[in-house]
């Protein structure tokens, strides 16, 4: 694809992804509103279950927050009883995160929902249309996500 053409689809693609963000944005908004939660808090859970005993440096540097914004969510989290701190049995200096079982029945309640909302939205596709899909995004993902790590050089 020569340049010209690569920028034409870079902004077709980059006004899906705008879109596509704002409408994940929005059924998250709804999954954390429904469970009594913000977006920010969610996200924490969410990380929290797929890396369990994360430490919080990990966590906020994943999220890209800032280490005091992403300890102000988690103590709100700790505090309604959703998630827990524990020390580190090897380095007690470290402090990790878990959910509780509160947490954990949360977390399922919301990914549950998840799936169904979008195990609805793929009903209109056929399996050759899925894997189609699932082969671009697994494709394009590395590029996509290495948008979100530090500034390169330009």
């Amino acid at each position: 694809m020569n340049r010209k053409r690569a920028e034409e689809c870079a902004k077709r693609l980059d006004d899906f992804m705008t879109e596509l963000f704002h409408g994940l944005k929005g059924g998250e908004k709804k999954f954390a509103a429904h469970a009594g939660l913000t977006v920010p808090q969610l996200f924490v859970l969410k990380m929290v279950e797929s890396k369990k005993g994360c430490r919080m440096g990990d966590l906020a540097k994943a999220l890209h927050l800032h280490f005091g914004t992403a300890t102000s969510i988690v103590d709100r989290l700790i505090k309604s009883g959703l998630l827990s701190r524990k020390r580190d049995d090897a380095d007690r200096r470290v402090v990790r995160l878990y959910l509780t079982d509160e947490g954990a029945k949360v977390m399922a309640t919301i990914n549950e929902r998840r799936r169904k909302r979008l195990a609805s939205s793929l009903e209109d596709l056929n399996e050759e249309e899925f894997e189609s899909i699932f082969a671009i995004f697994t494709k394009a993902l590395p590029a996509v996500m290495a948008e979100f790590h530090p500034l390169k050089e330009s």
